[in-house]
């Protein structure tokens, strides 16, 4: 495993615990963080919509990131049917 999907792993793990304990904001700054090393990172997609209705009550923002992470992993049913 190396140096950058150690980060990966330990972003979206804290950024689901930023989620949990609903500090969105938080949540938002780590999901980006994994985007940036990995860009075409469904999950931090999926994340990152997940805060984005949470801080910003942004739903439409949120549901581009909804439709991205389905076009990067159209058969994933997380994706599909959401996170939670």
């Amino acid at each position: 495993m190396n140096a950058d999907s150690t980060k990966i792993r330990k972003h979206l793990k804290e950024g689901s615990h930023y989620l949990s304990e609903l500090d969105y904001e938080a949540a938002v700054a780590t999901f980006e963080a994994v985007i940036e090393i990995e860009p075409n990172n469904e999950q931090a997609y999926i994340g990152l919509a997940d805060a984005y209705v949470g801080c910003y009550q942004e739903v439409e923002l949120s549901w581009g990131k909804y439709e991205y992470s389905v076009y990067l992993e159209p058969d994933n049913r997380t994706t599909l049917y959401g996170s939670k």
